[in-house]
């Protein structure tokens, strides 16, 4: 199997978002860490996880154990980065992992500074799921979940983004991607894209 060429240049592109949102955050550049004032900023942790889910697609097809082992390590980093961040929103807990101080010289409405919106965390945690299982899949019902996932992190971003367009906080107080800054939504369905042109080298993909 070669490289799938769609979803190594995802996957170059979220390395190339995270790394830049992570510099951006070290040097204390605000341009880097939101796209406009006023603008919900990306965290660190969101940027380490598109940066673990582009490496995850940039890595190559070629040989198939290797790739099974590096897709599921990663996969598994990043579910279990997005279980923890979940786990701090549903039990009101502070584990720890948010970056606190690293983020400390932006003020911005984040109560808990560098928190993960839920949101994101489910999309990473669908993601790390997808990479888990796509080499994996042995029964029809496992593709299924790949490709039920995959596009749960899609429309994940594409309400992200929606979100901007439409002012949908002003309209709805509780729209539940209000928090997902608007570059973390296009890093989302750039992600979903990369994922499914992953999937779609393996045989199970193509049915």
């Amino acid at each position: 199997m070669r490289r799938a060429p769609l979803s190594a240049a995802a996957g170059a592109l979220l390395v190339l978002l995270g790394g830049t949102v992570m510099l951006g955050w070290w040097l204390q550049l605000s341009l880097l860490v939101h796209v406009l004032p006023g603008f919900t900023p990306m965290v660190i942790n969101t940027a380490l996880g598109f940066c673990l889910a582009g490496g995850a697609l940039l890595t190559p097809f070629s040989d198939a154990r290797r790739y099974e082992r590096i897709t599921a390590v990663l996969g598994g980093a990043l579910a279990i980065i997005a279980a923890l961040v979940l786990a701090e929103h549903l039990l009101r807990l502070d584990l720890g992992i948010d970056w606190a101080s690293l983020h400390a010289w932006l003020h911005d409405s984040n109560p808990n500074p560098g928190r993960m919106s839920a949101g994101t965390a489910f999309g990473f945690l669908m993601s790390g799921a997808v990479l888990i299982l796509a080499t994996r899949v042995r029964r029809p019902w496992m593709g299924t979940a790949v490709r039920l996932l995959t596009l749960g992190v899609g429309a994940i971003g594409v309400l992200g983004l929606a979100g901007y367009l439409v002012s949908a906080p002003l309209l709805f107080p509780h729209y539940p991607f209000a928090n997902v800054a608007v570059h973390t939504a296009a890093g989302l369905l750039v992600l979903a894209i990369g994922l499914r042109s992953a999937w779609r080298r393996f045989e199970w993909g193509r049915v």
